[in-house]
């Protein structure tokens, strides 16, 4: 009974780690990063913290508050907590300070007193940390228990009075241990709740232009060592979300991607398979005007309107291989006239197109295998890199006219690469990298690059308009 139970989880969990058709990490250089840029925001959230957060002439029951600032916060040194699957934060060393004036009216009789002062608040070697359990359940992550620790190293206030001064840090002193905890004590029993509202807003598939659905349910979750994993079965489908036939494709175990860059990020064929029969399925008709066409080349013999029309027999299928990408896809055809009937004695049998590319050659597709089968039969090997170059070089030409390097070479990774970052990614990343690559059943990419100040000063406009409105 306990062999047939331990065979049954084996097959369970192989069966969950299989439907992983996307992984995405984030690599030990990719979270300090992440934790650069979160001192940087914080340090920026401190200065604004301390420019607005500002009362006067406010009254709380007896007491009223003529003034109130943060004169000082410093919470710079945090850190990411990433291991055993949890995930947090964790402060050390931070510091504040508080200022207010304060004041009070008694009554003596027959006098009424004004009793004031100002009230200066501090907390130096502050420690804290923060982390939740993180786990999945039904697609979606949820926490399963959150973690705190608080400690404020040496509270004091100064109500610049000796005699009462001292007494206040001893009142202070003695009730810190019991807020700090209450303030764990809330943060464990409510952060659990809040954690997972986030967790359940994360939908798990979205309409894409009321075209497709992109479904994405969560299959595996992992965190150690700065590392973070998530699995991630992804597949298209119909708007009608109901899901494509899965015969004939395969579903293989995604690879691991740890090659020093910072995040990465591998999609399995799978995805690009139930894409293909989603957008494309079996029976799916199209049309191409030939007519027109053979007139360019034969203006006497072909002057009449033709259409060439497909119906598709087997959708389009893609096999990601470590040296070669493949495409195949199969079709029956006739000939129509212009009135759109079928031409007498042109069906066709079904033709299946085979297209193959190296992906690992430079210049890219400079040798494309295109093979005919079915009723004809053909075999050549086209030259596309030519395509290619022509895109990259009409790219850097306008690049060159800013002063930057031109063309080095002709089109292969490094150059895509080099394209990408002028598109799209220089004005925001410094630095930017990108590695391409593919496995049997999958295709990767890792990226590396480091948030240049556009990028932080977009963050930190949407930080600006959240104290300003």
């Amino acid at each position: 009974m306990k062999l047939t139970f331990l065979v049954c989880l084996l097959v369970a969990g192989a069966y969950g780690y299989n439907r992983e058709t996307f992984k995405g990490r984030l690599n030990p250089r990719g979270t300090q990063t992440v934790e650069n840029l979160m001192r940087d925001m914080i340090r920026r959230v401190n200065d604004l913290i301390k420019q607005n957060v500002k009362v006067n002439n406010m009254q709380l029951g007896p007491i009223r508050v003529d003034s109130f600032r943060v004169t000082n916060l410093d919470t710079h040194n945090i850190n990411v907590i990433m291991d055993s699957n949890r995930l947090g934060v964790k402060v050390n060393n931070a510091r504040v300070h508080l200022k207010a004036h304060l004041s009070a009216e008694v009554g003596v009789w027959p006098f009424v007193v004004r009793v004031g002062g100002q009230f200066d608040t501090y907390g130096d070697n502050i420690n804290a940390k923060i982390d939740s359990g993180v786990g999945v359940r039904s697609g979606r992550l949820y926490s399963n228990g959150m973690g705190c620790n608080l400690h404020v190293g040496n509270p004091r206030v100064d109500l610049h009075l000796p005699i009462i001064n001292h007494l206040a840090n001893m009142v202070v002193r003695g009730i810190m241990p019991h807020v700090t905890g209450g303030v764990c004590e809330g943060i464990k029993k409510y952060g659990v709740g809040m954690v997972n509202g986030v967790f359940q807003t994360i939908p798990t598939n979205i309409n894409v232009f009321n075209a497709f659905r992109l479904e994405f349910p969560i299959h595996n979750f992992r965190s150690w060592s700065r590392h973070l994993v998530a699995g991630v079965g992804m597949e298209v489908r119909p708007i009608n979300n109901k899901g494509v036939s899965y015969s004939d494709i395969r579903l293989i175990a995604l690879p691991e991607a740890e090659d020093g860059h910072m995040a990465c990020a591998t999609v399995s064929d799978f995805v690009l398979n139930t894409a293909s029969r989603t957008f494309i399925p079996v029976g799916r008709t199209f049309k191409v005007d030939v007519g027109s066409i053979l007139s360019l080349f034969f203006k006497t013999i072909f002057t009449k309107t033709m259409f060439v029309q497909g119906t598709i027999v087997q959708s389009p299928k893609i096999l990601a291989e470590p040296t070669e990408i493949i495409l195949n896809v199969k079709a029956s055809g006739r000939l129509l006239d212009h009135e759109g009937k079928v031409i007498p004695n042109t069906e066709t049998k079904p033709i299946e197109l085979r297209v193959s590319a190296p992906n690992n050659q430079t210049p890219m597709f400079k040798t494309v295998t295109v093979e005919v089968r079915g009723p004809i039969t053909l075999k050549v090997t086209v030259d596309l890199a030519g395509i290619i170059d022509y895109i990259v070089k009409n790219i850097d030409t306008l690049y060159k006219t800013k002063g930057n390097i031109g063309l080095v070479k002709r089109a292969s990774g490094g150059d895509m690469t080099r394209v990408l970052n002028e598109m799209f990614f220089s004005k925001y990343f410094a630095g930017f990298s990108l590695k391409l690559s593919a496995r049997h059943g999958s295709l990767v990419a890792c990226v590396s690059g480091q948030p240049n100040s556009n990028a932080k000063n977009i963050v930190y406009h949407r930080l600006r308009q959240s104290f300003y409105g």
